[in-house]
């Protein structure tokens, strides 16, 4: 794809030559960090391991999938955390949404948001592939296995493993009596059998002679020995129900119980018809998954877990029993206990005793799996996430801060002496440095109160750009700039200081340009005005000189004042996308979030992009929300956590609690 504001390769690469001049290190750069930190580099995952989305036994341990945290295995005798693996140690992403244990090979199947890793549980040897046989987004829900065969639920489409069939292996006397494998495997992809939608598919299971499949208002099933698909319609009412999981009805042998995403349902196969647990359905709402426990069957639900008796009887088990109150994510059975994962971690429950142990994991370190803004001082990093405040130092580690509502999404900060500046997704808060810190106080902009995206301070003034458009203030007034005012756009998205002017970026009204000295807009840059590749603005970084502006399918532009845009670096030039959502300049290199594929960083010495990182290499996901250079370190904030890259093979300082031996500590990437 070309942009018609992208440079051909050989105008850019004079360009850059005068670039050189105009692009020096920023005040908070370090001038003896070299080129070659990128050529050995350690990567270090920090994430919360709290978020379970599925559970599996296997022999005498359990693996716990985690969203944003990657998996995690106990003892299946005292629950004592084993050992983990994400994406800095092979697993290729941190959002891992389902876990199936084939007996028969002895492989653990992993489904993350991007991709399937299998995992040979005795070994502990790990392969990952972002797609297998180069279909699109591998985003799998759901596994299962009905003989040599692998079944992958996925948004687009149902992915099929299958082994090699035996081949021949022709000894020295011209027998052929020892038969191996071929190393090549077989994939295949359906989407549309004899007419069927295999599409938003969210549970499978192998049931008497058939695979069942679970998507969106229906049920889908191949019997062995049959060609032919059979489809189960639920009701009218509920066409646009998910089906999350599926098990059989203890006293049924025709009839499936349903969890949905609008209760509990059962599916008679023989007569097709679905009937409900009304009372029940009304009170629990969401039904994620089931699970019995001898004769008694418990439901995860979003309100917690139920017990549901005979007839229409039910019970909300509760913190009474040491049980979480919220969501319920999934279950497992294990003789006469249960393992519960919800978004506040995992837990056996003893039925007989009816109690609840947690399990007291060490990898668990952030408060919320998805991390949205950084900001460093002089001797912390301070950490926004999704559940709050997390302070970094390198002797302690993380550590949470729990001055905030439990919820409170951090989409900014911004630091000036000992002051942190907190942008959330309602509104803005100041809070004190100092140890321990003091409930942070609100600082009211409009009604509602805007979501804040991007804070600066400015000799003493802050800066808030917000959904509702640009707010200005010193303590003792407050100016909110918008479109009557001169700003392009009110969703105001990136903020910048350079020369003594602040630069706004906004989303689809270019770059709004203010004197901080009268907090009035001085002018605007645009695409057709002023060469911008894009109006539509992600990002903003200083150099020096110049104002790196990251666009939204336009990539990075790079505008001098008083020149207009002199350079444009897109697809032509290495980038594996042109949204660049982050930018950190530290020459000679701009280090830039592009959307969904991770970490590109540009060298402007060489004219090239030098490193490529990704999920799998170690960010834990692609979406990477914010860059930091602190304690010689780079750290990317993203919905896999928090991933921290150093030079030199080596991290010093705090290090994440070792791995137990042989478990997780060697790592394929490859292609199947």
């Amino acid at each position: 794809m070309t942009f018609k504001h992208g440079f051909a390769r050989t105008t850019h690469t004079a360009l850059l030559i005068i670039l050189l001049s105009v692009l020096t290190v920023p005040e908070q750069a370090l001038s003896e960090v070299e080129d070659s930190f990128w050529d050995n580099i350690s990567i270090t995952a920090i994430t919360n391991q709290g978020y379970i989305s599925d559970i599996e036994i296997v022999e005498d341990r359990v693996f716990f999938a985690t969203y944003g945290g990657g998996i995690f295995w106990t003892s299946r005798e005292s629950g004592e955390v084993l050992g983990k693996l994400d994406s800095a140690s092979g697993l290729g992403h941190n959002l891992a949404c389902t876990l199936h244990y084939d007996s028969a090979s002895g492989r653990l199947w992993v489904g993350t948001f991007n991709g399937i890793a299998r995992l040979d549980t005795v070994s502990m040897r790990l392969r990952f592939e972002v797609s297998p046989a180069r279909y699109r987004q591998t985003d799998v829900t759901a596994i299962t296995s009905a003989g040599e065969r692998t079944y992958f639920c996925c948004y687009e489409g149902l992915r099929i493993y299958s082994p090699p069939p035996p081949s021949p292996k022709v000894d020295e006397v011209g027998w052929q009596s020892v038969q191996q494998r071929e190393p090549r495997e077989l994939w295949s992809f359906l989407l549309r059998p004899q007419g069927l939608l295999l599409n938003d598919l969210y549970s499978a299971l192998v049931w008497q002679d058939g695979v069942w499949f679970g998507g969106v208002g229906s049920i889908f099933c191949r019997r062995v020995g049959e060609e032919a698909w059979r489809k189960y319609d639920l009701p009218e009412d509920l066409c646009l129900a998910q089906v999350l999981d599926i098990i059989p009805e203890r006293g049924g042998e025709d009839t499936l119980l349903l969890a949905t995403s609008e209760g509990l349902y059962r599916l008679n196969t023989t007569t097709g018809v679905v009937s409900g647990a009304e009372e029940f359905s009304a009170d629990a709402g969401k039904v994620r998954a089931l699970a019995y426990v001898g004769d008694e069957l418990y439901a995860a639900t979003d309100k917690g877990l139920y017990l549901l008796e005979k007839g229409d009887e039910y019970a909300l088990l509760g913190s009474n029993e040491g049980l979480p109150t919220g969501t319920i994510t999934s279950l497992e059975a294990d003789g006469d206990k249960l393992w519960v994962g919800g978004e506040d971690g995992a837990y056996i429950y003893y039925p007989a005793e009816d109690i609840a142990v947690p399990i007291e994991n060490p990898f668990d370190l952030l408060p919320h799996p998805a991390v949205f803004s950084l900001v460093g001082g002089e001797e912390r990093l301070w950490i926004g996430t999704g559940d709050g405040l997390v302070v970094f130092s390198p002797q302690d580690g993380p550590l949470r801060v729990d001055v905030f509502p439990s919820g409170t999404r951090i989409f900014s900060l911004a630091l000036d002496d000992d002051i942190l500046y907190c942008g959330t997704k309602r509104g803005l808060f100041a809070c004190s440095t100092a140890q321990p810190l003091a409930t942070p106080k609100p600082i009211p902009l409009m009604e509602p109160e805007p979501q804040i995206n991007d804070l600066l301070v400015v000799d003493g003034t802050l800066f808030a750009a917000t959904e509702g458009g640009l707010f200005i203030m010193d303590g003792e007034e407050t100016r909110r700039l918008t479109i009557p005012d001169g700003l392009g756009n009110n969703r105001v998205f990136a903020l910048a200081q350079l020369g003594g002017l602040v630069y706004a970026g906004t989303f689809g009204g270019g770059v709004a340009v203010v004197d901080p000295r009268n907090w009035r807009i001085v002018d605007r840059l645009s695409r057709e005005e002023d060469g911008l590749a894009s109006d539509f603005i992600f990002s903003l970084e200083p150099t020096s000189k110049s104002l790196f502006v990251g666009t939204w399918e336009g990539g990075l532009d790079i505008y001098k004042p008083g020149e207009g845009v002199v350079g444009n670096i897109t697809w032509g030039d290495g980038l594996s996308y042109t949204d660049i959502w982050a930018i950190y300049a530290l020459s000679p290199w701009a280090v830039l979030s592009v959307r969904s594929v991770g970490i590109n960083v540009y060298n402007f010495d060489k004219g090239e992009v030098v490193c490529y990182l990704y999920a799998r290499r170690g960010l834990g996901d692609g979406y990477i929300r914010d860059i930091e250079y602190f304690g010689d370190s780079f750290w990317f904030a993203g919905s896999g956590g928090l991933c921290r890259v150093s030079a030199g093979g080596e991290v010093v300082g705090w290090s994440p609690p070792p791995v137990e031996a042989g478990y997780g500590s060697t790592a394929e990437h490859r292609n199947w």
